[in-house]
């Protein structure tokens, strides 16, 4: 368990920090097309991790209200469980919802836009969350 943790860790902390580096310079490495084929690639590495993120922060969030009464005090471990366990749950949400429409694009006709505009918000809540997480994954290993 402790090695699977170091190397899901490792994944998540390495995926974060590709995303945001790729996030920075693609304006200056895209070509004006149409096609981002960097993230197209990084997309699947980002959609693991979001799992992953969400199924640990998951099982965090059930350990810690399993050992605590839910009229406990506002802790800050508390605090951080709950933070991101619904962060990773809303990162899910939209990476996959925004990811499948690549796939599908005419089931949402006229919302390419839209779509291309929630990276803006997918984006910072990947990195922030992937980010702890897997830090918090490589410290406990």
């Amino acid at each position: 368990m402790r090695t699977a943790y170091l190397v899901l860790g490792a994944v998540l902390l390495v995926t974060a920090a590709a995303a945001w580096v790729l996030w920075v310079i693609t304006p200056l490495i895209h070509d004006g097309s149409d096609s981002y084929p960097y993230w197209e690639v990084l997309n699947y590495f980002m959609a693991f991790s979001v799992l992953v993120a969400l199924l640990v922060n998951a099982a965090g969030k059930r350990a810690y209200d399993r050992a605590n009464s839910a009229d406990g005090p506002i802790t800050r471990r508390w605090l951080t469980v709950n933070v991101l366990f619904f962060a990773s749950l809303v990162l899910a949400a939209w990476f996959y919802w925004n990811w499948f429409f690549y796939f599908f694009p005419e089931s949402e006709p006229g919302a390419a836009d839209i779509h291309l505009e929630m990276w803006t918000l997918i984006n910072p809540l990947f990195y922030l969350t992937c980010g702890v997480t897997g830090f918090r994954m490589l410290r406990r290993a």
